[in-house]
C-alpha cells in the first residue's frame, strides 16, 4: 500500500479552502452597486415589468453593509425606497423582509448582468409561494438586471 504524504495533503486543501473564500468574497464584491431590473420571465415567458411611472425605472442597490436598498416610482412618479438586509451563500441571496419573512434566489452575475432565480419564500415565518400567474401553483420565475452604477 502506497504512503500519503500528508503535507502535500493538507496544502492542498488549505488552497482550495483560501480559493474558495476569495471566489465568495469575489461573488459578494460583484453584486455591490446598482441594478436596474430590464426583464422578467415566468415559466420561460417574458412578462411585462409592473411600472407605475413611464419616466423611471426603479433599482435594487446592494452595499458592503449588508443591506439592500429597493427603490420603486409610484404613480406620480415619485420615490419609495425599502431597506432590507442581505447575505450570499455558495451563490443563493438571501433577502430579510419584515414579520420573519425572507425571500432566496440563485444567483447568477455575468458581466454587467445580474440574474435572479427565485428559488423560495417564506412569509412569517411559513413557505410561501410566488404565483404570478395567479394559477395555484408556484411559478419558475427569473429576473435579469443590468448594472447602472458600480
Amino acid at each position: 500500500m502506497k504512503k500519503i504524504n500528508y503535507k502535500i495533503l493538507v496544502a492542498f486543501l488549505l488552497v482550495a479552502l483560501f480559493n474558495s473564500c476569495d471566489k465568495k468574497e469575489d461573488n459578494n464584491i460583484a453584486l455591490l452597486g446598482k441594478w436596474q431590473i430590464v426583464k422578467q420571465l415566468v415559466n420561460g415567458e417574458e412578462e411585462p415589468l409592473d411600472l407605475y411611472c413611464d419616466t423611471k425605472t426603479g433599482y435594487i442597490e446592494f452595499f458592503e453593509d449588508g443591506t439592500v436598498q429597493d427603490v420603486d416610482y409610484n404613480e406620480d412618479c415619485e420615490e419609495e425606497k425599502s431597506v432590507y438586509e442581505w447575505s450570499l451563500s455558495n451563490s443563493f441571496l438571501t433577502i430579510k423582509l419584515p414579520f420573519n419573512s425572507e425571500i432566496v434566489f440563485l444567483v447568477k452575475i455575468l458581466g454587467d448582468t445580474l440574474v435572479l432565480d427565485w428559488e423560495k419564500g417564506i412569509e412569517e415565518g411559513k413557505p410561501y409561494m410566488l404565483d404570478i400567474d395567479d394559477d395555484g401553483e408556484e411559478d419558475d420565475t427569473t429576473v435579469y438586471y443590468k448594472r447602472i452604477k458600480q
